[in-house]
């Protein structure tokens, strides 16, 4: 079962995001998580890529979550296999998709593996279209962390860390769009 409403945000995902200089905070934080795989991934990211474009300048941090199946992993150049777990920590490298150059050419220096290149998460979410921070978790640390039962999956928190709404598969956008609206202060929240 996913996280409850309330619960704090994983603590490896917070170490993850600030050993990547990616720790800020705001109003609300929207993390989601996708894998290519999934059937309904082109309408997930394109609702996250929406909600980025319209709150993101008003403060709403959005970090995506790459789980790669062993398929998905050597396509995007990502290692996912026993050794990369063995070693015990997320294989992350959260950047803004845009602001970084392409990883092939970071790639071809064979002593550094694949999924701690510089510019990998950026180059994964490049090829998806995705317009904001990308975690690549080859080890899947931060999905088991968050207890993931399905894919895609958001979790929106507030500036407390807190757990305000959760969904997973592609469900209404209007009741998303509503929590982050709430609790970035644009809206007031329905009398209960």
């Amino acid at each position: 079962m996913p996280l409850k409403l309330h619960d704090e945000i994983p603590d490896v995902f917070l170490q993850t995001a600030a050993e990547n200089g990616d720790a800020g905070s705001g109003p609300a934080m929207l993390v989601h998580f996708w894998s290519p795989r999934s059937s309904c991934r082109e309408n997930h990211l394109a609702c996250i890529n929406a909600l980025h474009e319209t709150y993101g300048g008003a403060g709403l941090k959005v970090v995506g979550v790459f789980v790669p199946d062993a398929a998905t992993a050597a396509e995007a150049g990502v290692r996912a296999d026993a050794q990369a777990a063995a070693e015990g920590s997320v294989r992350a490298d959260v950047q803004a998709a845009e602001a970084d150059g392409p990883a092939d050419a970071q790639a071809a220096d064979a002593d550094i593996p694949a999924d701690t290149q510089p510019g990998a998460a950026a180059h994964v979410g490049r090829g998806f279209g995705v317009r904001h921070p990308v975690l690549i978790d080859a080890d899947r640390a931060v999905t088991e962390a968050f207890r993931i039962d399905g894919l895609p999956a958001c979790f929106v928190f507030d500036a407390g860390g807190k757990l305000r709404y959760f969904q997973t598969g592609v469900r209404s956008r209007a009741l998303l769009e509503q929590t982050i609206r709430r609790l970035m202060g644009t809206i007031r929240p329905q009398t209960e």
